[in-house]
């Protein structure tokens, strides 16, 4: 049997995303069926968390309960698959993708602070944060949102405010500031830190 690789996402019941990667190896002399994937941007085992939103999307549910890491050639006689499990798997992936299709194509028509909203609730993104959101938009020129909280830095008034609270964190200043310490040159050290930060608004975003 031929081996299989299909990375794909979706939204569940409960407006989180799932991203899936579902394969067909033959790495143990035998073609084997595993998923893996991420849930509400967790790593690890998702399975029981995602809450199937759609028919297709509880078919592939149900199809990876049954049969992750089992061999494939193993299924009983009386369970059919049409033409094979690896076209019925292939089919139900493409009914995600295509409902997902749909589903954001609907979402293309909402504007403004709604659709970004709806983009950081996908993503496990608290909407406190939606100017900082705003701002990571204009600054990466981009909607994805996936590398926000690793990006994210905070706000601050000024690129020296930023860098000497940067210095702080990772125990560059003493709680007790002392000679030499209140005599950086904090506009050079700023200038130095920022190779590595965007700046949006008095947000700052470090360059993933």
């Amino acid at each position: 049997m031929k081996t299989f690789k299909k990375s794909f996402s979706f939204i569940d019941a409960t407006r989180k995303r799932a991203r899936i990667e579902a394969e067909i190896t033959n790495r143990n002399k035998y073609p084997e069926f595993t998923v893996s994937g991420s849930y509400d941007n967790e790593c690890g085992q998702c399975l029981d968390h995602i809450q199937p939103r759609t028919h297709s999307q509880k078919l592939f549910i149900d199809l990876w309960r049954e049969y992750h890491l089992k061999n494939i050639t193993d299924i009983p006689p009386n369970v059919q698959f049409w033409p094979d499990f690896t076209g019925h798997l292939t089919g139900i992936i493409e009914e995600i993708e295509k409902e997902e299709k749909e589903r954001e194509e609907a979402k293309e028509e909402k504007t403004g602070d709604e659709r970004i909203l709806e983009i950081m609730e996908e993503e496990g993104i608290d909407e406190v944060q939606l100017d900082a959101v705003k701002a990571y938009i204009e600054a990466m020129g981009i909607e994805d949102l996936k590398d926000f909280n690793e990006s994210y830095a905070g706000q601050y008034p000024s690129d020296e405010e930023f860098a000497k609270e940067q210095a702080k964190q990772y125990g560059e200043i003493p709680k007790k500031n002392h000679w030499p310490h209140y005599c950086i040159d904090w506009e050079y050290a700023a200038r130095e830190l920022m190779m590595d930060y965007t700046e949006q608004d008095g947000f700052y975003f470090r360059n993933l």
